[in-house]
């Protein structure tokens, strides 16, 4: 998605052109996800793992992610039928995802993602390689400061 967001216009907005610029010619892959001992395999919009609350420009996907937890939030999203659900999409931004019957949630310490087709994988932002990926939690790895 990131190789289809428009450039000069603000970052939030940037992110919500992108995602209706990708759902618009999306078909969705089999993704197979692996975690904690579980293993699911479903055709699914996006599979993601998060460290923190947010990400894209400001959206709140994964809002009982906590960064002092050791553990990741992982998010598997069904398709979408648009544009019945269209309206729906605003709840990536307002931290209501999880009330919808097709945001699923586990929390994990880790997981290996792959999809048929292969799907781009981002890392914080940017474009970092394309499934398959495995992500892990290093617990006490970074020391921050908070004031």
């Amino acid at each position: 998605m990131l190789e289809r967001l428009p450039h000069g216009v603000p970052r939030r907005l940037a992110y919500l052109v992108g995602v209706l610029r990708s759902l618009a010619r999306f078909s969705p892959p089999r993704f197979v996800v692996e975690a904690d001992g579980t293993r699911c395999e479903a055709r699914l919009l996006l599979a993601l793992a998060g460290l923190g609350p947010y990400c894209g420009g400001g959206m709140r996907l994964t809002p009982q992610a906590r960064f002092d937890d050791g553990r990741l939030e992982l998010l598997t999203v069904d398709p979408l039928r648009l544009p019945a659900e269209l309206l729906r999409l605003r709840r990536l931004f307002d931290g209501r995802l999880p009330q919808e019957p097709f945001a699923h949630y586990a929390s994990v310490t880790g997981a290996r993602i792959d999809a048929d087709p292969a799907v781009s994988v981002q890392a914080d932002g940017q474009l970092v390689g394309r499934t398959p990926c495995v992500v892990s939690v290093m617990p006490g790895a970074l020391r921050t400061l908070a004031a």
